[in-house]
């Protein structure tokens, strides 16, 4: 999602983690950092900044891995998406 106002587009207004440590590195952080540490639902996420000119050019963060719970049969899904549950790839649960 990219989102624009009058004034430009909003930086990072598509990813909630990337863009949440952008705006704490905007307003609330007195000095340039090199990391801001958001400790979230599913753990601490550490988000890195590169910079050019002064403003953040660059935010890096590493994925968690992630935790699936409980999967459901290709079946329950197809029909109300319009395809057959042989279009599911079975290596994707659902």
């Amino acid at each position: 999602m990219r989102i624009f106002t009058q004034v430009g587009e909003t930086p990072f207004a598509g990813h909630p983690t990337l863009g949440t440590a952008y705006v704490i590195q905007q307003t609330m952080a007195e000095e340039r950092v090199e990391t801001v540490t958001l400790d979230l639902r599913v753990g601490k996420i550490p988000v890195r900044f590169t910079y050019r000119k002064g403003e953040p050019d660059v935010l890096w963060m590493k994925q968690l891995n992630p935790t699936f719970g409980k999967t459901h049969e290709p079946e329950t899904f197809a029909g109300f998406l319009g395809i057959d549950a042989d279009d599911i790839d079975p290596r994707y649960p659902i």
